[in-house]
């Protein structure tokens, strides 16, 4: 069984891990402000633990940019919980390979057991250019 955990960006642009809960102002509960292992974070930024890592190790989040690649092939992409799975969303680097059929409904643990690669390029709250590359 996975973990649950989330993180997310506080103010000054670091990254909180932990569980997820609404933050103390005070004694005031403000349902707008979130935090997480006791930081405020930005709510935007908030992206859940998937429960699968990258082929370096790394936890692989919610709003996390893949880069998927098998041989000479790849495509990049957004991971996103859509319709019961973590899958990556985005486009095809090239128009007419077997990577453009998996995108946007292919589950992220369909990928480790099939020898593809798969790389954490990017976080896309942190890294205001990356829209450009997904759509």
């Amino acid at each position: 069984m996975r973990e649950i955990k989330f993180r997310g960006l506080t103010d000054i642009d670091t990254w909180s891990y932990g569980y997820l809960h609404h933050a103390d102002n005070g004694g005031e509960l403000d349902s707008e402000e979130l935090a997480i292992g006791g930081c405020p974070v930005d709510s935007e930024t908030v992206g859940q633990f998937t429960g699968f890592w990258d082929d370096g190790g790394k936890e692989i989040y919610e709003q996390d940019v893949l880069l998927i690649s098998k041989g000479q092939e790849s495509f990049t992409g957004e991971v996103k919980f859509h319709q019961g799975g973590w899958r990556i969303m985005g486009k095809a680097k090239r128009t007419r390979n077997l990577f453009e059929a998996f995108l946007n409904t292919h589950l992220i643990s369909g990928l480790s057991n099939r020898n593809y690669r798969i790389e954490i390029i990017g976080n896309v709250p942190f890294s205001f250019f990356i829209k450009e590359i997904l759509y």
